[in-house]
């Protein structure tokens, strides 16, 4: 919880304050949750609302065991800026009704991809912002060459 209750004011017995603001904390997660998963119809957007220095710091990026209507869906991608290279796993849940994963690449200002493995099966949209699978099953490994734009 996040209780906002305060002592006793100069002078006086009484206590102040708010109630417990449980519904702080709980947004705050539901926020990282939408902005690592977020569901649209038949599409699952992945790290849409990540920042740019996420990817930029070099660490991974990801989430483990998310549920999706689709079924658990865990993933983890990084950036090298040395090798201009963006790579990672996807295991994507095993459903059976059709749907569309696109894994949003907010990558630092000035970089976007232009080329991703034909062995991911993925391809690339959004002016090079994005990686998109139709109908993916199982683990995906991937690996996409970063440039400037």
């Amino acid at each position: 919880t996040w209780c906002e209750e305060r002592g006793q004011e100069p002078n006086t017995q009484e206590i102040s304050g708010d109630r417990q603001h449980l519904w702080t904390p709980v947004a705050v997660v539901r926020f990282l949750g939408d902005a690592l998963v977020m569901e649209e119809n038949d599409h699952l957007n992945l790290a849409r609302g990540i920042d740019r220095s996420w990817l930029g710091s070099g660490q991974a990026v990801g989430i483990k065991s998310a549920p999706t209507h689709f079924g658990l869906l865990s993933y983890h991608f990084s950036l090298d800026q040395m090798k201009l290279r963006l790579t990672g796993e996807i295991d994507f849940p095993a459903s059976k009704a059709p749907y569309k994963a696109i894994l949003h690449c907010r990558l630092p200002a000035g970089l976007t991809v232009v080329e991703v493995d034909q062995s991911s099966q993925a391809s690339l949209v959004a002016e090079g912002n994005a990686l998109e699978w139709d109908n993916p099953h199982g683990t995906v490994h991937f690996e996409a060459r970063v440039g400037t734009q």
